[in-house]
């Protein structure tokens, strides 16, 4: 392979066998199946037939060769487009051989407010729920509340309530800058592995950089979340039913 002139010829050769590489690959290839196979339906992210992977199955297969990932940098962004200002950050990180702590790739990933899903988040409230029908978040006196069983305190009562939908904010920017940052390690692993996933049946882009694949209204974790896959009727369903434990009055 020609470079230049003044740089001379650059020889490539194969440093290993290629069987032998893809003996490995493929071993790999069958656990991450395993892995991927035993998640619940809700945890598969599935867009148009093709199944895509999130970072902990990125990682899994990075440290099957031994490696990690690490986040060497991080930069808030603000972008001025026309009449609004874009805020998000920007991170890099590296993919780390542990044994010999060689720097094997990097990668940036960016998490920025004007993306559908980080702009804003539902914003939830709780109500007391009436006998009239209707919810109200003041105490409108116990004679109006409805009153359930408490599971934590057998034989008294507690008034049930509602999370119901307020609104929407802004969602908090440790999250785009989580979001970022989970982007970029996936990408490093992703720059080389990606030969892996794909002997696995699965897309090479990281589920984190699919357009659906965060949903800022997930509350049942740490930020934003990747979701179940296709976002098909029956999990958005399972998802929108799901309700968080009733609180205490």
């Amino acid at each position: 392979l020609q470079l230049s002139r003044s740089v001379g010829a650059v020889h490539l050769h194969v440093a290993r066998k290629p069987a032998d590489v893809l003996k490995d690959a493929h071993e790999v290839a069958a656990a991450l199946m395993k892995v991927i196979e035993s998640k619940p339906a809700e945890r598969k992210f599935i867009v148009n037939g093709q199944q895509y992977i999130q970072f902990d199955d990125w990682q899994l297969v990075a440290n099957f060769y031994g490696c990690t990932t690490k986040v060497v940098d991080h930069r808030m962004i603000q972008i001025q487009r026309k009449a609004e200002t874009v805020t998000g950050f920007e991170v890099t990180a590296d993919l780390i051989h542990v044994a010999s702590g060689r720097v094997l790739s990097s990668a940036k990933a960016m998490c920025l407010d004007d993306e559908e899903k980080w702009s804003a988040r539902t914003k939830y409230a709780w109500f007391y729920c009436l006998k009239s029908g209707s919810h109200s978040a003041e105490d409108p006196g116990s004679q109006n509340i409805i009153w359930i069983p408490n599971p934590k305190k057998p034989g008294s009562s507690m008034p049930k309530k509602e999370r119901i939908k307020i609104g929407t904010e802004a969602v908090p920017l440790f999250q785009l800058l989580s979001m970022a940052q989970t982007r970029a390690e996936a990408k490093v692993c992703r720059n080389v592995f990606s030969h892996v996933v794909i002997l696995a049946g699965f897309a090479p882009t990281p589920a984190e950089e699919m357009d659906l694949a965060q949903d800022p209204t997930d509350t049942d974790h740490d930020g934003p979340d990747s979701v179940n896959s296709s976002e098909t009727t029956s999990a958005k369903t399972k998802r929108s039913l799901r309700k968080p434990a009733t609180p205490q009055a």
